[in-house]
Order: structure tokens, then sequence, then C-alpha cells
């Protein structure tokens, strides 16, 4: 089983940053994960210190990844969303992880304040 990155919005974020770094003479410091192609593996902790890896998330099942900050509306709006789909899901079929941009602190909170 794989990860496979699908969505409009991720691929026309890194095309705008590939475009406007190359423009200013940058290289791209983000990997381009493009729509269909397979995500890299990595291992994350968690908030209370257990390590998730994205390959033996991926023996479980389909692994839903959602990266957010916590000053983002949308993000604010999305996660309740989230969550729901991770309590109906997540066990034997699915997992859904979120990824914080934020600091220790901050994502605690949000976290409580998602609850």
């Amino acid at each position: 089983m794989e990860f496979v990155v699908s969505g409009l919005a991720l691929d026309c974020c890194y095309v705008a940053i590939a475009k406007f770094s190359r423009w200013i003479g940058w290289e791209a410091p983000l990997t381009n994960i493009a729509v269909g192609h397979v995500a890299p593996g990595f291992t994350l902790k968690s908030l209370d210190g257990k390590e998730y890896s994205l390959g033996k998330l991926l023996e479980k099942g389909p692994v839903v990844v959602a990266f957010f900050k916590i000053s983002c509306p949308v993000c604010q709006f999305t996660f309740p969303y989230l969550e729901r789909l991770a309590q109906r899901y997540s066990g034997d079929s699915a997992t859904v992880i979120a990824i914080s941009q934020d600091d220790v602190r901050g994502t605690k909170e949000f976290n409580v304040n998602m609850e």
C-alpha cells in the first residue's frame, strides 16, 4: 500500500513557490510531492512523545496526513471534521494524523480547543 498525494491546492502551492524561488535565484527548499506520487517515509513524535512512522501506519491501511498552522482559519474550520473522520475510521481501517507547524505549547492549546 502507498501513501499517495492528491489535491489541486498542494500542487498549485508548490508550483507558485517553485516559480518564485527560481525567479529570485533560490532553489526551492521543499520536497515536491506531485499528485499521484508516493510520499517519502518519515517518523515523527507526537505531543505525548509517541513515535509515528509512515511505513508502520501504512501497514494498517490508508493514512491521511493533515499539515496545519494554528492561526489558519481554514484549519480551525476543518479540524473538527478531520477529528470526526479520525474517530470514525481510525483503528483498524485507516489513520488520520495532524502535523503542526507551530510550537508545542501552541499546538497543545489548539488540540485542547478542538476537543
